[in-house]
């Protein structure tokens, strides 16, 4: 491909040079920076998001002025064009995804929409399974709160308690925890589960359900291009190794 050529041209550099970037981790964020730069040389930010992001950047790092700009500059070896540069790079990269993926993006949206899904959640976490079957019977029959069974078992080690935990993804979830939670309406108890070593009573505090806006499509062009990208620069690294074999 005439990118992968561009590259391994720009790469003129020894076998042990090429090693050392790998062992040390360095290889691939260093493609990866390369591959981007080259596919998004020619593209243009709107001037008003490059200074938004200039003024960001300053604003993160305490350059409240023109002399710690320049003193910035100075201790990291870089010029004003290099540091311009450095905060035009991602969002290159983010025109150039949403221009080559956002036709894409909606679709796996929708795929991916209950795991992109967030929820909170409260949980008790009981060695017996008797307690927890008792404990579960007095809350779904609304005999006590889950403050009140809180505040009776929180001496006892044998019992653990996780109150609104999140919001968080059902992705990161358990298997039979996201079974339960993705499903079951709002303040609904589960039965005891076996999870490792405990029975676990789940209650669904809040679902949050995501929308299709701005910057989720840049999420989902984000993981689409990664995709990508990953898959070529593994395929540079091995032609680079082989190259120099």
């Amino acid at each position: 491909m005439d990118l992968e050529k561009k590259l391994f041209d720009y790469l003129d550099i020894s076998a042990s040079t090429i090693n050392k970037l790998n062992q040390t981790n360095f290889l691939r964020p260093f493609l990866k920076y390369l591959i981007i730069e080259e596919l998004t040389k020619d593209l243009e930010v709107p001037q008003d998001i490059l200074e938004n992001s200039f003024n960001n950047f300053c604003l993160t790092n305490g350059l409240d002025n023109k002399a710690k700009v320049n003193n910035f500059l100075q201790i990291n070896y870089l010029t004003y064009q290099d540091l311009i540069d450095q905060i035009t790079h991602p969002l290159k990269k983010n025109v150039y995804m949403l221009s080559e993926y956002g036709h894409l993006a909606e679709n796996l949206y929708l795929k991916r929409k209950v795991e992109l899904d967030k929820i909170i959640f409260s949980q008790i976490c009981a060695k017996d399974r008797n307690s927890a079957y008792d404990i579960y019977l007095k809350l779904e029959g609304r005999e006590s709160s889950f403050g009140e069974i809180k505040n009776l078992y929180r001496k006892n080690k044998e019992f653990i308690f996780h109150e609104n935990v999140g919001p968080i993804n059902t992705s990161s979830l358990e298997p039979k925890m996201k079974e339960f939670l993705v499903k079951q309406g709002e303040d609904e108890f589960q039965e005891p589960i076996l999870i490792d070593d405990f029975w676990v009573i789940l209650r669904l505090d809040k679902k949050i359900d995501t929308v299709f806006d701005d910057q989720m499509k840049l999420l989902m062009v984000t993981e689409l291009f990664e995709d990508w990208i990953q898959n070529e620069i593994q395929d540079m690294v091995n032609k680079l190794q082989n190259w120099h074999n």
